[in-house]
């Protein structure tokens, strides 16, 4: 299991998003679907969908707005958590995006920091928790979350060096969530396990994973 230490200070809307979830519940059974780590590159472990087509339209359909909320520092540094979020070129219309892609409105998809991704930042992913480094040690580790079965050919285009094992289980324990109270918000607990991987050729910073270069 892991602990997930909420700060309203880091990003106000994403914490309340997260603190609703988690005392409806959401999570629970949810499985971690994408978890991009290679033996020496990592990025992100994401989990957030339950698995229900219909349940899950509907909190994305309500989305809620980023644009008031800029990355705090350290930002997006190993062990942090924030919302995956739809991500489109630059427009303006975020004052705190200063990359070539913004991220636009979040619902209940979360990732990970694996690594220090600072690279996000730009594109005002906004960290709003953060895990313990033993957990992320143990969960997040070699041995934790399985990350042999490729990326989700809807997120990003695939790759063979890292859907590598197809012979791998499909199942995994699940999500389990409860409300608490860290630093005056929500804190969440995991139990491990399932996912995904890849790489792209897209300038998007989000799906663009190159081991070579991050």
């Amino acid at each position: 299991t892991f602990t997930i230490h909420v700060n309203t200070s880091m990003a106000p809307p994403m914490a309340q998003r997260f603190y609703v979830l988690s005392k409806l519940a959401y999570f629970d059974g949810g499985p971690f679907y994408r978890v991009l780590r290679l033996p020496t590159q990592q990025f992100v472990a994401q989990f957030g969908y339950r698995a229900v087509p219909a349940v899950d339209a509907v909190w994305m359909s309500l989305q809620t707005s980023n644009e008031t909320v800029r990355v705090l520092p350290p930002g997006n540094i190993r062990g942090t958590v924030a919302f995956g979020t739809n991500e489109y070129p630059n427009s303006g219309s975020n004052p705190n995006c200063t990359g070539s892609f913004c991220s636009l409105g979040f619902h209940v998809e979360l990732f990970v920091n694996l690594a220090n991704n600072t690279r996000l930042d730009p594109s005002d992913f906004a960290p709003f928790g953060t895990i313990e480094p033993a957990d992320m040690d143990t969960v997040f580790g070699d041995q934790g979350v399985y990350a042999g079965y490729g990326e989700c050919s809807g997120l990003c285009a695939a790759s063979d060096e890292l859907a590598h094992d197809h012979a791998a289980p499909t199942h995994g324990a699940h999500v389990r969530s409860h409300a608490a109270t860290a630093k005056g918000a929500p804190t969440h607990s995991h139990t491990k396990k399932t996912s995904e991987h890849q790489q792209s050729s897209s300038p998007d910073p989000y799906c663009d994973w190159d081991p070579a270069q991050h």
